[in-house]
């Protein structure tokens, strides 16, 4: 039968999903340890009850025998409702994480409030506003068909187009935001090295928030189909259902995993436009940080000058010391990695650069799912 065609294909595309965030899930623990609290394993364990409630879904659709609609069906079947909204939930709650910590970038001059604050009371009015329309849905369904609950039925869908659209439109903006930051910080790298680096997270970023908006606004288009005025009410099973609800889950959470990470999975296609110079090793990696996005360094550098004229209390120049102490600490330093001959070739970073990179080293360590 054509509708179970369409389930056992949701199925095979969510378990696909499953067992890739399960592996990475794994891996990251392996790596990382369990206590590791991070933006990229919170978004790890979403994944993983995202599409397991979604194959529960699919089970719950396919043993409710219903031919009507998925809205008729709901109707019918509360549990399959319940699993419907849980999952939507998830989803916005687990891609909206990664498109506003690429917000931490952007700054407060984005956004009012801070990225958190946006992000974590936009899911608050989700995660509500779905537990309402869901409890208001099942006490008019079983009254009967009714006018109340046609309208109902209506607006539990707005609020569903509505906010996948919000999350389309916060996808592009703050990825355009970051891609933008990335091109100004390529701009500004004096070694050849990091530019290449910062390129290939502009290509990730790129591709991530495209992949993100067009996915959201498919699923935002398709569902609207049931809202008189918009679209066309029958738009296919397969259309509906692919376009609406599977690959808006899986796409996404594909990309966060294989492509929003440190080191890409080698594709010959790709070729170093999504792979990190093998030359820019974790020593380099790390005196980059040090040096260039680490924003106490850059304070430092840049009040260096005020310090070395600055005297003491007992008369003898304090600049000294503390210039005796940054050379010892940056000289500990250089021999702990390795990497002695690289910090001659590396400049003193101006401190605006300094400055604009301390939200990028945080984005990169642990807020937008590079790993």
């Amino acid at each position: 039968m054509p509708a179970d065609a369409v389930i056992w294909s949701g199925v095979a595309a969510h378990a696909l999903a499953l067992g890739v965030s399960v592996a990475w899930t794994a891996w990251s623990i392996r790596r990382h340890g369990w206590r590791k609290r991070s933006t990229r394993r919170y978004s790890y364990y979403l994944y993983i009850l995202l599409h397991s409630v979604r194959l529960w879904w699919l089970a719950a659709l396919a043993r409710s025998h219903v031919g009507g609609t998925l809205d008729e069906t709901e109707l019918l079947s509360p549990a399959t409702a319940a699993l419907n909204r849980l999952a939507l939930c998830l989803g916005h709650t687990a891609f909206s994480m990664i498109a506003f910590s690429w917000a931490n970038v952007t700054g407060p001059r984005l956004l009012p409030l801070s990225a958190r604050h946006v992000f974590v009371g936009l899911n608050a009015v989700n995660w509500l506003t779905q537990a309402a329309l869901f409890a208001a849905l099942c006490a008019l369904a079983r009254e009967g068909p009714s006018a109340r609950l046609t309208l109902l039925v209506r607006l539990d869908a707005a609020a569903i187009v509505g906010f996948s659209a919000l999350l389309a439109c916060a996808s592009a903006a703050f990825g355009l935001l970051l891609s933008s930051r990335f091109v100004q910080l390529a701009a500004a790298a004096a070694d050849p090295t990091l530019g290449t680096y910062i390129s290939v997270k502009f290509n990730k970023v790129n591709i991530a928030w495209h992949t993100f908006c067009a996915c959201f606004v498919l699923r935002a288009v398709f569902l609207s189909a049931s809202l008189p005025g918009i679209g066309p009410r029958d738009v296919g099973r397969w259309h509906y259902f692919w376009l609406g609800y599977y690959l808006p889950d899986v796409l996404p959470t594909l990309v966060a995993l294989a492509v929003l990470r440190k080191r890409t999975l080698p594709l010959p296609c790709c070729g170093s436009l999504l792979s990190p110079p093998r030359a820019f090793d974790s020593s380099a990696s790390e005196l980059h940080q040090q040096l260039i996005f680490s924003p106490a360094l850059a304070i430092s550098a840049a009040g260096s000058d005020a310090e070395s004229d600055r005297p003491t209390s007992s008369g003898a120049p304090g600049g000294k010391a503390a210039t005796r102490t940054r050379e010892a600490a940056l000289n500990e330093s250089t021999r702990r990695v390795g990497v002695e001959g690289q910090l001659r070739t590396l400049p003193s970073p101006p401190s605006p650069l300094g400055a604009a990179c301390a939200g990028f080293s945080c984005t990169l360590s642990g807020g937008s799912g590079l790993e």
